[in-house]
């Protein structure tokens, strides 16, 4: 059973995703919680262009010498593997960021399921808090 607020999901999709952690981040006013983002969620969210330009500037830190190099881990699995890349990245706060990937090539003829499936893990790296965990399928 799930710890009441933990993690819960947004009401209502189209909150803008910035705000509600500008909200979030004003710590001690509000109640801390986790968001869990469904795919939909995502999708509605944050738009492609948002992402590409999200990665952009994280690289060009990464250029400038202004953070760490990420963390990157494969796993070997029977039919498949696991990909993991993390890092932590200051864009106004510490993020701790982590995306899990698993690959299965044969999963849509044996279990209907999509070849490539994760999530990814928003942590603030100031105090390890988890304040969302989001699908990563888009």
């Amino acid at each position: 059973m799930r710890q009441k607020n933990f993690p819960r999901r947004l009401k209502n999709p189209a909150d803008n995703f910035l705000c509600f952690y500008q909200r979030a981040l004003s710590v001690g006013k509000l109640e801390k919680s986790s968001v869990l983002l469904a795919r939909r969620e995502v999708a509605a969210l944050l738009s492609l262009d948002e992402c590409i330009a999200a990665v952009e500037n994280a690289f060009r830190l990464y250029g400038e010498g202004k953070t760490s190099p990420p963390g990157i881990l494969g796993v070997h699995a029977r039919d498949g593997g696991f990909h993991i890349k993390a890092g932590v990245l200051n864009v106004g706060r510490n993020y701790f960021v982590a995306k899990t990937n698993a690959n299965f090539p044969q999963n849509l003829p044996r279990f209907g399921l999509p070849a490539i499936q994760g999530l990814i893990i928003v942590c603030d790296a100031e105090n390890g808090y988890p304040l969302a965990v989001m699908d990563s399928i888009e």
